[in-house]
């Protein structure tokens, strides 16, 4: 992951991310162990610059077109914001020639709907084109006999990139033998990229923001050839499915994305 090295303050100011989010670059501290459950249902927390310049760069090096986000934030509009540019500099290059439906578009994901509102009523009238919202309810269920969460519904899309920053364990309802996600020691686990695994393409980058247990829950379960990282520094997992091209158009796509010579 040699291409998350690079000067993020410099990035932040040469694409504007200063006056898109209207703030400063700034790295964000180590907060409270108890931070998740002293916020839960207030306020958006500060942006993590360092975080969102990482989803930006990822989105416009990857030439990327279709983004699945869990979790709203100051991240839905930044990629969208990606997304946007790179509709700009490839719309007319990949028109006739790719097979993507709704290209430079990001769905994204949430189980609070005060939270879509804060950011959909936040982002500039330009990136609103560029991003779908859907409100969905989580309840725990099980995966291979595993305790897990899972949304009861998600977006009909094939992405090239997942972003995983949600939804919060304390929105994930319900119980399995008395065990719920209602507690304060336990981590986010969640089966949806699980169940959806067999429809990725070749080519596919999942990142979870923190959710280090989570993302090792993943990396036993899933069952095609993952190419993953742990970035214990950066606090972040990342996937990249690495297979040979399922046909020419897969193939013309990873090439156009410089993902495959």
């Amino acid at each position: 992951m040699d291409a998350f090295q690079f000067d993020y303050k410099a990035y932040y100011h040469e694409n504007k991310l200063n006056e898109l989010l209207k703030t400063n670059y700034v790295q964000t501290k180590l907060y409270k162990p108890g931070f998740v459950f002293d916020i839960d249902g207030k306020d958006p927390f500060a942006p993590d610059c360092d975080d969102l310049v990482r989803l930006h760069h990822i989105i416009r090096s990857r030439k990327v077109m279709t983004v699945l986000e869990f979790g709203v934030g100051w991240s839905t509009a930044v990629m969208a914001d990606a997304l946007y540019k790179n509709h700009v500099d490839y719309a007319d290059k990949i028109k006739n020639t790719l097979r993507r439906v709704d290209p430079f578009t990001l769905y994204t994901v949430d189980t609070e709907k005060k939270y879509i509102d804060i950011t959909e009523n936040n982002l500039p009238d330009h990136l609103r084109p560029h991003v779908e919202f859907l409100t969905t309810s989580a309840y725990l269920t099980t995966f291979n006999g595993r305790i897990c969460g899972r949304l009861e519904k998600l977006p009909n899309i094939c992405p090239d990139f997942v972003y995983s920053d949600g939804p919060s364990f304390r929105s994930i309802k319900g119980d399995v033998n008395g065990i719920s996600m209602d507690h304060q020691d336990r981590t986010i686990i969640t089966s949806d990229l699980l169940m959806m695994e067999p429809l990725f393409l070749p080519g596919t980058l999942i990142l979870f923001d923190g959710q280090t247990n989570n993302a090792r829950f993943h990396k036993n379960n899933f069952q095609r050839n993952w190419k993953y990282k742990h970035l214990k520094k950066e606090d972040i997992s990342v996937f990249e499915l690495i297979e040979e091209p399922l046909g020419p158009y897969n193939e013309l796509q990873l090439k156009f994305q410089n993902i495959l010579d």
